[in-house]
């Protein structure tokens, strides 16, 4: 059946959309749409479709309804916050008990000493008796304030977060089942640990994350000191009766501003570690990387990451290059750039006639491009060269920028044939329009690891709009004027 619904077309999708809307009572054909879906990584479609399709989906999924998994996971949520609130009156309780054995302790002295100084006679006990009540007050009141002290500050907003600056957690989405177990796991872990949250996570094609700078909120977690009740609060903005406008605002900019500085950091690291696979060590300021060709590692330099970059290299503090995978793969972990796995690489795929810039399983970009069939090796390459015009001008056959693989005549370049993109008709190249090969350009540093292969990559685009391209400005004097260019075009 899998093979099946890899095969379907949008002609598929929209025949099976008009027969459940005619045919409401067929469960099988949920089913299978709810598949669809979910193969499109429209995980909530999926699960709305795999609700209708009741019996049919345990059957063959072998597992609760996805709204079964929800009940279930609100379940465990309300349960794990009574068990916190009941572990706090615990507490507060035993503060009272504390506090009343500590009164009774500083209050014991002074009624025996006053009774043992006292002439046993009716009028001086009535006097004991009387001034007892005006000393309770006294030594019991800084007693109960202390002990009051204690209740209240985990309210204290120097301990805990202020609102609008919780933390951001990246929850990545596999399969239906396992996203929304995932995604409640996620919330109940932040309710316990009374810390507000903004849950996030990235749209879903197969095997791919999509990025982007504006990641969709999943679920906003506000903790006790932020919460109008005493407890924390779960909202789902994504829920079409969540009352949440002003916490999914600030939201959506708490997870903007976190991408962006996700992006950063994946820039100066990848960097870094591009340097560092080219057996060399990297430089303390990007500024010794952004120069004129050859040693042009980076296009030019970008204001918003060259800080994060001496930071990097600050904590690293390499003395010697790395010699294996391993040891580069254990430097990029001490940093966690979160969610970003490993460096940006670079995948181009025969059978999709794509190229992408990926990290992990996150995919950044990936654009059309015209390629040579069999004579576009399959392979692992590095960018051993970067050039602005290879031919002279960027109307030329190379386009407005080159990159060479391993020092061989393959490259990625720009083209005046925009027609050949998709196609197979170069000698061996990579050729990308030139709007395409220059974001490229900015965007990874010579050293960066290039796969060819054939397979991995869905034929669909993942690029900005013209305006929010990457862009950076290009350091001057990155031409080649006196070497003419033979790659396989």
């Amino acid at each position: 059946m899998n093979n099946r619904l890899d095969e379907w077309t949008e002609k598929d999708e929209a025949y099976m959309k008009k027969y459940v809307q005619s045919h409401p009572d067929n469960r099988m054909a949920w089913y299978l749409l709810g598949k669809q879906y979910e193969k499109d990584g429209q995980l909530r479609k999926a699960s709305y479709c795999y609700n209708q399709a009741g019996d049919i989906y345990k059957a063959f999924e072998n597992e609760p309804l996805p709204i079964e998994r929800f009940q279930e996971e609100q379940m465990l949520l309300v349960q794990a916050i009574h068990k916190r609130m009941r572990k706090r009156n615990r507490i507060k309780q035993g503060m009272r008990v504390f506090a009343a054995l500590l009164l009774l302790l500083l209050i014991a002295p002074i009624v025996i000493g006053e009774d043992a100084m006292a002439p046993s006679t009716e009028r001086n006990v009535d006097k004991v008796t009387q001034t007892k009540p005006e000393g309770e007050p006294q030594t019991s009141k800084p007693v109960d304030k202390q002990s009051e002290g204690k209740e209240e500050e985990p309210d204290k907003g120097h301990i805990l977060p202020v609102p609008g600056h919780g933390s951001v957690v990246y929850v990545e989405k596999t399969s239906s089942a396992q996203s929304d177990r995932q995604l409640r796991q996620a919330v109940v872990k932040a309710a316990k640990q009374n810390q507000s949250s903004t849950l996030v996570t990235l749209q879903k094609h197969g095997r791919w994350s999509i990025w982007t700078t504006e990641p969709q909120v999943w679920a906003i977690v506000k903790s006790k000191a932020q919460s109008e009740s005493r407890s924390s609060q779960t909202y789902f903005p994504g829920d079409a009766d969540c009352e949440c406008e002003p916490e999914r605002i600030q939201a959506a900019k708490e997870a903007a501003a976190w991408a962006r500085d996700a992006e950063h950091r994946l820039m100066a690291m990848s960097t870094h570690a591009a340097v560092l696979v080219q057996g060399k060590l990297p430089p303390a300021s990007v500024s010794e990387l952004a120069k004129g060709y050859p040693r042009n590692v980076v296009s030019g330099i970008d204001a918003e990451w060259s800080e994060v970059y001496k930071d990097v290299h600050n904590k690293l503090a390499v003395k010697t290059v790395p010699k294996t995978k391993r040891a580069l793969d254990k430097q990029w972990a001490t940093l966690a750039a979160n969610p970003f796995k490993e460096p940006l690489r670079i995948i181009i795929d025969k059978k999709s006639h794509r190229l992408a810039v990926v990290s992990g399983s996150i995919m950044l970009r990936n654009y059309k491009v015209g390629l040579g069939g069999e004579r576009t090796p399959e392979g692992s390459f590095v960018i051993s060269e970067k050039v602005v015009n290879p031919k002279g001008s960027s109307s030329g056959a190379y386009g407005s920028r080159g990159m060479a693989l391993s020092h061989t005549q393959y490259a990625i370049h720009g083209t005046n044939d925009l027609d050949s993109i998709g196609q197979d008709e170069s000698l061996g190249c990579i050729r990308m329009s030139n709007a395409d090969v220059e974001e490229l350009f900015d965007l990874v540093a010579m050293g960066t690891k290039v796969t060819i292969t054939s397979g991995h990559l869905p034929d669909v685009t993942v690029v900005p709009a013209d305006d929010e391209r990457y862009r950076i400005p290009l350091t001057p004097g990155q031409e080649n004027p006196n070497k003419v260019y033979k790659w396989l075009d």
